[in-house]
């Protein structure tokens, strides 16, 4: 995954990444292609980390230790990465329908009441602890099934179809002198 976002950070670099170096506007932290990160996003990705990993440390990290483990330089990759998934996305037509998504949703686990069952409270009381309105997160599962398609294409981490494999089977055998 690190060599997709490698690759991405890369080439979005030509294709107009080029404004996070020469400064383009005050409330924006960088512009990838027609898509902009604001100073308010990279805020409230920035304190959700440092909230995050205050959790996991179980004490408060302040912005010096944040600082010395690069949590910036991190937040602000990925929130690259993610643009530029997201700004070729955009510029392929491509997306995911919302049925597709509320079905994941009502699929996943940690939204089941004790019957078994999608629990509409737990699904809002999860949501509203992880600081998402409903609309917030299914817009956000949407980006992130979407950049997920993405980067297994690019990586190749998806499986042809069967006909396509034999027929590429089939060819490399064929130009096979031994044979």
């Amino acid at each position: 995954m690190a060599a997709v976002v490698l690759f991405l950070i890369i080439s979005f670099g030509i294709w107009g990444i080029g404004d996070i170096f020469r400064g383009f506007g005050v409330y924006t932290v960088a512009k990838i292609g027609r898509t902009e990160i604001s100073i308010d996003q990279f805020r409230q990705q920035y304190n959700e980390r440092l909230q995050q990993i205050g959790q996991q440390m179980r004490r408060p990290i302040t912005p010096d230790q944040a600082r010395a483990l690069g949590i910036e330089q991190q937040i602000l990759g990925q929130m690259v990465a993610e643009a530029a998934l997201d700004e070729r996305a955009r510029q392929l037509g491509l997306g995911i329908p919302v049925a597709y998504i509320e079905q994941r949703i009502y699929d996943d686990p940690a939204f089941r009441g004790i019957n078994g069952q999608f629990d509409a409270s737990r699904f809002q009381q999860l949501i509203r602890q992880a600081g998402f309105s409903e609309q917030r997160f299914v817009n956000e599962q949407r980006r992130q099934t979407l950049r997920r398609q993405i980067a297994s294409a690019i990586t190749g981490e998806f499986a042809p179809p069967k006909a396509a494999a034999e027929a590429i089977v089939a060819e490399i055998a064929a130009a096979d002198p031994r044979g």
